[in-house]
């Protein structure tokens, strides 16, 4: 299986730890750990490159609309289309992917115990307890029904399966020609909403309707930080795993 990691500037410093800790901790151990950026300080990092990664340019995914030519999302003045294209890479990166399964890992995000994401040929998916409205008013505009609310697939990494994920874009094609299902999204979020699509939630519960017990369920549990707390790593994963954890997040949400 292989890793990618979309990777903005900002969490340039735990990205070798992070990458590390996947060999450490990951089950099955990556293939290849494949580092995505759009940022030239990303894609020329040393760091990265020494701790074993691979770097892939975002302007080589090719299949969504270049940064550059995002449409303007603006919400309450804050510009949000960086947050809507950043989840859209995550999708279009199985093309890059050299097996049908393949793991995305948030950049901020660090290993500290053992994790199982794929076992006996099933994704397992840790789960959160969040429901977001407005993710499901977009879900309802793309495939014409609004799930039953379960537990949310939302969380700091999650596997994805080529083949099913093919299926899903199909279906936003089939439901919407004209566009590509990057600009068809776009179309319908609602431009009010500061957050009105979650590609995770999309694909969990499109997953849940279209191939019911292909998943297992997974036990992980995060612990978010701040990202100057990552001076006190150490400490801050011997307090975590005590309490259960398996993974440290050392957020900075500044775009």
């Amino acid at each position: 299986m292989d890793v990618f990691i979309p990777l903005h500037r900002k969490d340039l410093a735990i990205a070798p730890w992070s990458i590390a800790a996947l060999r450490q901790y990951l089950s099955p151990t990556p293939s290849r750990i494949v580092v995505v950026s759009e940022f030239d300080e990303v894609l020329s990092s040393r760091a990265i490159r020494q701790a074993g990664a691979e770097l892939l340019p975002v302007a080589d995914l090719g299949e969504i609309l270049p940064r550059s030519e995002m449409p303007s999302v603006v919400v309450k003045g804050q510009q949000r289309a960086g947050w809507y294209y950043q989840q859209f890479i995550k999708w279009a990166v199985r093309r890059f992917a050299s097996a049908d399964d393949y793991l995305i890992w948030d950049g901020d995000t660090v290993a500290i115990a053992p994790i199982t994401i794929l076992a006996h040929g099933q994704p397992v998916f840790d789960r959160g307890n969040q429901h977001h409205k407005p993710y499901f008013r977009t879900y309802h505009a793309l495939f014409g029904n609004t799930p039953e609310p379960l537990d949310s697939f939302i969380t700091n990494y999650l596997t994805f399966r080529r083949t099913w994920l093919d299926e899903l874009i199909f279906d936003i094609h089939t439901r919407h020609p004209g566009s590509n299902w990057d600009r068809a999204i776009l179309d319908l979020i609602d431009r009010q909403e500061m957050s009105s699509f979650s590609e995770y939630e999309t694909y969990g519960y499109w997953l849940a309707a279209h191939h019911p017990g292909a998943f297992r369920r997974g036990n992980g549990q995060n612990r978010e930080l701040r990202r100057r707390h990552r001076l006190f790593h150490w400490v801050n994963r011997c307090r975590a795993v005590r309490v259960g954890c398996t993974t440290l997040s050392y957020f900075n949400h500044r775009r």
